[in-house]
């Protein structure tokens, strides 16, 4: 009898020692699915950091590509407003020696004027003396 409470005896402790095991296969699979789970969330947070990192550094970009556009357009507009000015220079300057041409041509015009007047009195006092005269 002792030996059959032995035999039972050593069987349930083979038993427990082999559910034992089996908790501890078990709770190893768990600990191992546990860190694969930990481990695609560290990769999914990285990747979303990446992305995140990404499309600051794109906007980034985006942003200086805009600003150097815009500092592109003002100088466009800058130069395109020095050329005006100057067009507006020149066309001034262009009407100042035209109406200076036409005052030196009026002038011109008036100094010939007088000339002839006074060759006309010049003339008429020649005939005046010769008329005087005989």
């Amino acid at each position: 009898m002792e030996h059959v409470l032995k035999v039972v005896k050593e069987e349930e402790e083979e038993e427990e020692e082999e559910e034992e095991e089996e908790e501890e296969e078990e709770e190893e699979e768990e600990e191992e699915e546990e860190e694969e789970e930990e481990a695609r969330a560290a990769a999914a947070a990285a990747a979303a950091a990446a992305a995140a990192a990404a499309a600051a550094e794109e906007e980034g970009e985006g942003e200086e590509e805009e600003e150097e556009e815009e500092e592109e357009e003002e100088e466009e507009e800058e130069e395109e407003e020095e050329e005006e000015e100057e067009e507006e220079e020149e066309e001034e300057e262009e009407e100042a020696r035209a109406a200076a041409a036409a005052a030196a041509a009026e002038e011109e015009e008036e100094e010939e004027e007088e000339e002839e007047e006074e060759e006309e009195e010049e003339e008429e006092e020649e005939e005046e003396e010769e008329d005087f005269c005989v």
